[in-house]
């Protein structure tokens, strides 16, 4: 039945994506019974349905077990791809969920690296029901209650409604190789505890096995529901979005009036769609702490998400950065022959007067400054324009223009060889005393 099960899996996942040949498998593997007996149904499918099998198993050192099993992946036949990963998780602290959130980061890191179309767990039902049981133990809210999903992105549990008892029996019958991890049976994790001790009360008895289930059904019709209601919310919020540097500006409204549920939701979709991020497991208090932060935090104050993604609280709105690509080159020569690629927009030359354009967003270049070059760059402390009457903090420049903050230090500051600020696109522009010869520089978002 495994085997069918997952042969008929595979069909409906690569007929859904109009596949019929030349795709990618990524297996977790585990050395456990159930990523064992999954990898021997997808290399008996290999032969029939032809795609490439990948094998990724991460070691975290924690026991002989490890090294068992990574020799035993040497074993393995040759046209299976291997991928040994080894990694110490230094606090035995919230282990298990650093090392899923190492597991994962993995696993995308190399499908991405060589283009895999999918990547299997070997979930199954038990696993589910251990999940809602402890989601249920913990007070988690309704949305919550949907468990694990069949289907994550590229990411598919395709024995996720069989029984361990089918498993079993599918090892018995082939002979499959599998170890026992020793960690399994520690009963101080909460999951050990909950799966020898819980789950098979609640496997044994319909009543609870019901409710269990039921609670399930209704999470994932709910969810749906409000994961509608969210994409709506979400293209109607967004303010700007800089695809360059992965920065989004949200309007606020409609977001502090959310429950902590729809909350969670809406930054995840946000980080998902705009930044291809998905791998933010956050409690709801953290959630709910990152919603406090934009009700009363002041403007300017930043609040992190993970360590790439953060968020800055504004006037009526909050950008969600990721800082990763956010960075701009120390000085940077501006040619006046082509069109200067930067950061938060570009720069043209043109030799006559620019035709309905704001003036604030054209500069005249003297003659002499065009000979010694143009420079742009990033704002620094200390940074003064020339007013007709004494100068400026540039700072206070981006005040009064209401300059959001991520802004400032990526927003470009044009300056002379003798580093003479002359201009800062639709805040400020030097007067030119020789205009002779002289060229148009234009700014464009």
């Amino acid at each position: 039945m495994l085997f069918a099960h997952v042969e008929k899996e595979i069909l409906n996942i690569i007929a859904s994506d109009n596949l019929e040949s030349n795709f990618s498998i990524q297996l977790a593997y585990s050395g456990g019974i159930d990523s064992s007996c999954l990898l021997d149904a997808l290399y008996r499918l290999k032969s029939e349905i032809k795609f490439n099998l990948y094998l990724t198993y991460v070691n975290y050192n924690t026991s002989s077990y490890s090294l068992y099993v990574s020799e035993h992946i040497k074993t393995l036949p040759l046209d299976i791809i291997k991928r040994v990963e080894s990694i110490k998780i230094d606090s035995d602290y919230n282990f298990e969920s650093k090392a899923r959130e190492a597991r994962y980061s993995i696993l995308d890191e190399n499908a991405q690296l060589n283009k895999i179309n999918y990547t299997f767990t070997a979930h199954h039902m038990n696993d589910q029901i251990e999940t809602l049981i402890m989601k249920f133990i913990d007070g988690s809210d309704l949305i919550s209650m949907s468990g694990i999903r069949r289907k994550l992105n590229n990411i598919y549990r395709p024995i996720l409604r069989l029984d361990k008892k089918i498993i079993e029996d599918y090892a018995k019958k082939h002979n499959i190789i599998y170890f026992k991890d020793p960690s399994n049976n520690t009963l101080s994790f909460r999951r050990n505890k909950i799966r020898k001790l819980v789950v098979p009360l609640v496997t044994s008895d319909s009543f609870l096995f019901k409710k269990i289930k039921e609670m399930n059904d209704k999470s994932l019709i709910v969810s749906k529901e409000i994961r509608r209601t969210i994409k709506v919310d979400l293209r109607e919020s967004v303010i700007e979005y800089l695809d360059k540097i992965e920065v989004l500006s949200i309007g606020l409204g409609k977001i502090l009036n959310y429950d902590v549920i729809c909350f969670k939701l809406f930054l995840k979709l946000a980080m998902k769609k705009y930044f291809g991020i998905n791998n933010i497991q956050k409690s709801n208090k953290f959630w709910l702490k990152c919603l406090s932060f934009l009700n009363n935090a002041k403007v300017g104050s930043v609040f992190i998400v993970s360590d790439k993604i953060r968020l800055f609280k504004d006037r009526d709105s909050a950008f969600l950065i990721n800082e990763a690509k956010i960075v701009f080159k120390n000085k940077i020569k501006v040619s006046l022959d082509k069109e200067n690629d930067l950061l938060l927009g570009k720069v043209s030359v043109d030799s006559k007067k620019p035709i309905n354009i704001d003036d604030k967003y054209s500069y005249l270049v003297s003659k002499d400054d065009v000979e010694k070059g143009i420079f742009v760059r990033s704002w620094k402390y200390g940074d003064r324009v020339q007013l007709d009457k004494g100068s400026k903090k540039v700072s206070d420049l981006f005040i009064d223009f209401k300059l959001p903050l991520f802004k400032k230090g990526i927003y470009p500051i044009f300056e002379n060889s003798d580093r003479e600020i002359l201009w800062i696109p639709g805040m400020y522009s030097r007067k030119q005393s020789n205009k002779l010869k002289s060229v148009f520089m234009i700014w464009g978002e």
